[in-house]
């Protein structure tokens, strides 16, 4: 697997989702994020986690935290799933259901390499992997562009990266999704 332009953040948080698969008592399971890891992805995360130890709990908790509330979601009818800033993220398989479409917002390189491994290890999930910056090209424009459905029931999940943005693109994305303002 090649792997170029693809955000290092991704990989360290695979690398964290995937360390929980080791432990005797996991908060969930998630085998299909190993198919991104390599020995460079181990090395990053090792250096991330030596900076700052409780990241990798952190991203842990918050991977447990979003798939007890998706499937709450799910049984109550949701029938639209959306992953901005999706990296590595693997909900569109492990969390499938019936009648329900995902779709993942990242930078074309991640979604792409993510794309790539799934076709190669035969993975079909039904995500349409939306490439572009949800802040700079409009969350509701991509969304519309690919098959959104305004009026259907809808989780979004925004894990890990609003730390990244400025509190005024936060809010903005906000607003202009939901038409309303702070």
């Amino acid at each position: 697997m090649q792997i170029s332009n693809v955000t290092g953040t991704a990989f360290v948080v695979a690398e964290f989702c995937a360390e929980e698969n080791r432990a005797p008592h996991p908060l969930y399971r998630d085998t299909i994020v190993n198919l991104f890891l390599t020995d460079a992805s181990q090395q990053a995360a090792a250096r991330v986690a030596a900076g700052f130890p409780p990241v990798r709990e952190m991203v842990k908790i918050r991977t447990r935290y979003f798939d007890d509330v998706l499937e709450r979601q799910l049984s109550s009818g949701c029938r639209q799933v959306v992953l901005l800033g999706a990296g590595l993220d693997t909900r569109a398989i492990r969390k499938s259901a019936a009648n329900v479409s995902y779709f993942e917002i990242d930078d074309g390189s991640t979604l792409s390499l993510k794309q790539d491994c799934f076709q190669r290890h035969g993975i079909d999930a039904n995500v349409k992997f939306i490439s572009g910056n949800y802040v700079a090209d409009g969350l509701m424009a991509l969304l519309s562009r690919n098959g959104f459905d305004p009026d259907l029931p809808t989780y979004v999940i925004w894990e890990g990266n609003t730390m990244y943005l400025p509190i005024e693109s936060a809010k903005a994305i906000i607003e202009r999704a939901m038409g309303k303002s702070w």
